[in-house]
């Protein structure tokens, strides 16, 4: 899968925004970052998570998790956020880097 290393600087730079104001408002506590790629493609994910060493990654569309899950490299951690079907339940029960559900 090919990155488009503007869009990686991009999203890097967008990304240390984030995490500055993150640091600022966590005051010392622990928190982790999550970041949401509904819609996103699997480029962008890539991108965050070899440029930018992004572990957990959101998706609320259990269907776009699955497709994502087979493109993309298992050290990532997976949280589903969204509303979850009873059709979908089993699908993501399979997936091994699935961090946790949120439904």
């Amino acid at each position: 899968m090919k990155v488009d290393p503007a869009r990686a600087k991009a999203l890097t730079t967008q990304l240390e925004s984030v995490t500055a104001r993150l640091t600022s408002a966590a005051k010392g506590r622990p928190v982790r970052l999550v970041a949401v790629s509904k819609l996103k493609p699997a480029n962008d994910i890539l991108a965050l998570h070899r440029d930018a060493s992004v572990v957990h990654f959101g998706e609320n569309y259990a269907q776009e998790l699955i497709q994502k899950v087979d493109l993309l490299p298992s050290t990532l951690r997976w949280h589903f956020i969204g509303g979850l079907q009873s059709g979908h339940a089993k699908k993501l029960a399979h997936i091994p880097n699935l961090f946790c559900v949120s439904s």
